[in-house]
C-alpha cells in the first residue's frame, strides 16, 4: 500500500509545483523548484516526462523568459523522448 501511495505522489509532483509556481512567484519558482522540474523532466518513468511535458509552458510563463530560454534544451530532449515512446 505504501509504494502506491508514494508512486501516486510522485507522479502528481510536476503537476503541483507547476499549480505552485504562480502563487509563489518568478524568482521563488526559480530557487525552489527549476532544479527539481529538470530533474523530473529528464526521469526514466514515461508517465512523470509526459506530466512535465504537459506542464512546461505553465510553469515557463512563471519563471520567465530568460530561464525559459536556458531549460529550453530540456524540453526538446523531453519531447524527443516522448514522441520515440510513442512511436
Amino acid at each position: 500500500m505504501s509504494d502506491f501511495v508514494l508512486t501516486v505522489g510522485f507522479f502528481d509532483t510536476p503537476k503541483l509545483m507547476c499549480r505552485m509556481a504562480p502563487l509563489l512567484g518568478g524568482d521563488l519558482s526559480r530557487r525552489v523548484f527549476l532544479e527539481r522540474f529538470a530533474a523530473l523532466s529528464a526521469d526514466g518513468l514515461f508517465h512523470v516526462r509526459k506530466i512535465c511535458a504537459a506542464n512546461f509552458g505553465e510553469f515557463c510563463a512563471v519563471v520567465g523568459q530568460e530561464v525559459t530560454e536556458s531549460i529550453l534544451v530540456i524540453f526538446f530532449f523531453l519531447i524527443h523522448r516522448i514522441v520515440n515512446r510513442i512511436r
